[in-house]
């Protein structure tokens, strides 16, 4: 009985391992992608109904990673465009709703060109005028 209580205990231990080590959040070779800018900025009021988002990061992006982990809230239905491998455009497909404060996250599934998600969850606040 030991000996089947050892190996079970073994193997749980060789998973164990094996998952840790393969993590996606353990990269200690790679450098883990960062928001740099966003236009418009965090706290800008008066911001003009037809803006357009636009996030800048530390490196090249994964296009799709990036825009499966881009939110907008409220919600509001646009298109991304990308003018540099760092740089996505969020282009909404309407004028934004008048003096409404906009909340733009992008979260932790965001990846570089590399694979490497961001470390931390990236969110500003804008605020429209009246027209």
């Amino acid at each position: 009985m030991r000996i089947k209580t050892l190996a079970f205990a073994l193997a749980t231990l060789a998973v164990f391992v094996f998952v840790r080590s393969s993590c996606c959040c353990c990269h200690h070779d790679s450098t883990i992608p960062e928001v740099t800018s966003c236009n418009p900025t965090n706290g800008q009021t008066g911001v003009s109904l037809d803006t357009d988002v636009t996030v800048t990061f530390s490196q090249d992006m994964d296009k799709s990673s990036v825009e499966y982990s881009f939110y907008i809230d409220p919600p509001v239905s646009g298109d991304f465009s990308w003018p540099q491998d760092d740089r996505v455009v969020f282009t909404p497909d309407q004028p934004l709703d008048p003096n409404t404060t906009y909340t733009i996250t992008v979260n932790c599934g965001a990846q570089s060109a590399e694979g490497v998600p961001l470390d931390d969850m990236f969110e500003t606040s804008f605020t429209t005028g009246s027209s």
